[in-house]
């Protein structure tokens, strides 16, 4: 992203709500723009001026999708170029040097460097959870996680089960060619949360807006 489209999102009032915009469509996945004004308190109309400007910038683009009853409504997600705007480091570079890995010495060769990448990713995190259990134990483990840039939430579905939304993958574009770096990581957390039943919901990887984890503490 060049420093002029950076200053389009980081300067005035205008560009503060362009930037609301974009966290919302990160974290909600495609919206219409009744969700968007809802969310952001301003009207359909103000909405539609920032996501025309937004979709002129390469920022949005929107889809038709059919409703049980009615029209067809629009939807506007993030463009690849939008994605580029939350951290997420040398993805090109570590795509190329995996396939390249791949090709001369084969995927159990991967295999070893996306574990030897979930243990650095993870280093410090049996200390930052300690001995919590239960609801401590994963708000501590998303602490641990926001630390390191990769915007985490939690929720408590009911009582010990646990939703983990991971928002952020700083290996997103790597993960989508690569699949088994999401797979390391699902290893790394059944074993940070050892006895209790963790899956993988949702990827990044696969299109989605966020990585979704269950944790679930047997009864």
């Amino acid at each position: 992203m060049d420093e002029t489209r950076m200053r389009i999102l980081r300067s005035g009032e205008e560009r503060s709500t362009r930037e609301k915009i974009l966290l919302l469509l990160k974290t909600h996945g495609a919206m219409t723009v009744k969700a968007l004004s809802d969310e952001l308190g301003i009207t359909p109309m103000g909405v539609r001026r920032h996501l025309t400007a937004m979709e002129r910038d390469g920022l949005v683009k929107h889809e038709q999708r059919r409703q049980v009853v009615g029209r067809p409504a629009y939807y506007f997600k993030l463009t690849p170029e939008a994605e580029n705007l939350f951290p997420k480091a040398y993805d090109k570079l570590a795509v190329s040097i995996l396939r390249i890995v791949a090709e001369k010495w084969g995927q159990d060769k991967v295999k070893e460097i996306a574990d030897e990448l979930t243990r650095e990713e993870m280093d410090g995190a049996e200390e930052a959870l300690g001995n919590k259990v239960g609801a401590e134990r994963v708000a501590a483990f998303v602490d641990f996680v926001n630390q390191k840039g990769f915007y985490a939430t939690w929720e408590e579905k009911e009582p010990g089960v646990f939703e983990i939304f991971q928002y952020n993958c700083p290996f997103l574009t790597v993960a989508a060619k690569f699949p088994v770096l999401c797979a390391s990581r699902l290893n790394a957390m059944k074993k940070l949360f050892e006895g209790a039943e963790v899956t993988m919901e949702d990827y990044c990887s696969q299109g989605g807006s966020y990585g979704l984890y269950r944790i679930v503490y047997k009864k």
